[in-house]
């Protein structure tokens, strides 16, 4: 299954960064061929605009793949629930503090570790006549327990993302992964 989400927010990352960087030697450029270094100022422009390219190539084909399988207002609806629900479900771990004798992982840590990296995978999707909740858990047991303690809330906040939706429970569908279905009133 491919999570169009992430595609999304990593393409646009992507070209950002390229973006940010070419700019930052295009401003450093004079200094740099002042010090006999214009191959390596050119050997990273070039690279930088062939990431960007495929960035926005990848951008594009998602897009335009979206726009075939539903209408645009329904792919950005989807966007924006599922960055809501995946803010909404994140576990808040401790700060880290530079004493090294607080540096030790503690299991707490590693199951709410596991538990929000699962949040990678949670989509929701808007068709037409319903929207589709997609989440896999992780597969331990502890932060599977944890998620599985969230499934009430989540299911209240997809009521406060979109009020003319009602939602069924979520359920298991299918090994680990989980769904919910909701229909329009």
């Amino acid at each position: 299954m491919i999570n169009r989400y992430n595609i999304f927010i990593w393409s646009l990352l992507t070209f950002l960064v390229c973006f940010a960087v070419y700019l930052c030697l295009l401003t450093v450029r004079n200094k740099l061929d002042e010090m006999n270094l214009h191959f390596i100022v050119a050997f990273l422009l070039n690279n930088i605009i062939i990431v960007a390219i495929f960035s926005i190539f990848i951008f594009i084909i998602n897009a335009i793949y979206g726009s075939i399988k539903s209408p645009l207002n329904n792919e950005l609806k989807s966007y924006l629930g599922t960055f809501r629900l995946r803010r909404f479900a994140h576990f808040e771990t401790e700060k880290l503090s530079f004493v090294l004798s607080n540096r030790t992982i503690t299991p707490q840590k590693t199951i709410i570790n596991k538990a929000n990296r699962s949040l990678l995978t949670l989509t929701l999707t808007y068709d037409k006549n319903e929207v589709l909740l997609k989440w896999k858990l992780p597969a331990n047991h502890e932060s599977q327990k944890k998620l599985k303690e969230l499934f009430p809330s989540i299911k209240t906040e997809l009521q406060t993302i979109d009020p003319s939706l009602s939602f069924t429970d979520i359920t298991n569908k299918k090994g680990r992964w989980y769904h919910a279905k909701g229909y329009y009133l």
